[in-house]
């Protein structure tokens, strides 16, 4: 199928309407240092919570092979989700991939593919590269360092080719409930990529922020992917 055809496709499809959500306690490490990061699922915005079910976790380091981590029971807001512990070795960008177990959406399932950047010692290599999953968001902006108002650049691929014609969604995670929820428009923002598989989002507010792309059905499954990014201050 060509990617035109399969946007084409993809564009007639429902949008499921719960993120994965993991981010990790500390945004910037040092060599050797831990970090705790938890995988929900829910609405970010909304700062509400479902179960999940236990995931698979790789970590990427900057150079060498992908190495499984062993996700632990925990709960989040009172509901089941997993606890993933992480020392990386080396200085450089690591990158972490959570792939999510099956999720019954109508007759559909859906499988989520999350990725994180994790900054080590201050070394800025390897944020940009693509890891070949079946489907990712590869960020064409350095996902740290990022400041309210940023314009965050991005490329979805699916195993390597881009794929054009897209919708990502994009939505800020809230720590409590908002006192009173604006229209739907307003939580969760949209962005079309270009022919080349190219977008870019507006990131208005601090905090973490989900980029996610649903991509074609397989058997049944439908894959989506997403990027956890975070807005600061110096």
């Amino acid at each position: 199928m060509t990617p035109t055809a399969l946007s084409l496709l993809l564009a007639a499809l429902p949008l499921f309407p719960h993120f994965p959500i993991a981010v990790p306690e500390a945004v910037f490490l040092k060599r050797g240092q831990t970090t705790r990061v938890v995988y929900g699922f829910g609405h970010p915005f909304e700062a509400t919570r479902v179960a999940v079910a236990r995931p698979k976790v790789w970590l990427y380091p900057p150079k060498g092979q992908r190495h499984a981590l062993t996700p632990k029971a925990t709960t989040f807001q009172e509901v089941q989700a997993w606890a993933m512990d992480l020392t990386p070795k080396e200085r450089g960008d690591h990158l972490l991939v959570i792939e999510g177990q099956p999720v019954l959406h109508g007759r559909e399932t859906l499988r989520d593919l999350v990725k994180v950047v994790i900054p080590v010692g201050g070394v800025e290599r390897g944020w940009d590269r693509s890891l070949g999953l079946d489907l990712e968001i590869v960020p064409l902006t350095r996902p740290y360092g990022l400041t309210p108002g940023a314009s965050f650049r991005f490329l979805v691929l699916a195993k390597g080719k881009p794929v054009p014609g897209l919708t990502v969604q994009v939505e800020r995670l809230n720590a409590v409930p908002p006192k009173s929820l604006p229209p739907e428009p307003f939580r969760t923002g949209a962005e079309k990529l270009n022919p080349q598989g190219a977008g870019s989002a507006t990131l208005s507010a601090r905090g973490w922020w989900i980029l996610a792309v649903e991509g074609p059905s397989q058997g049944g499954t439908r894959l989506r992917a997403s990027l956890w990014v975070y807005v600061g201050k110096p």
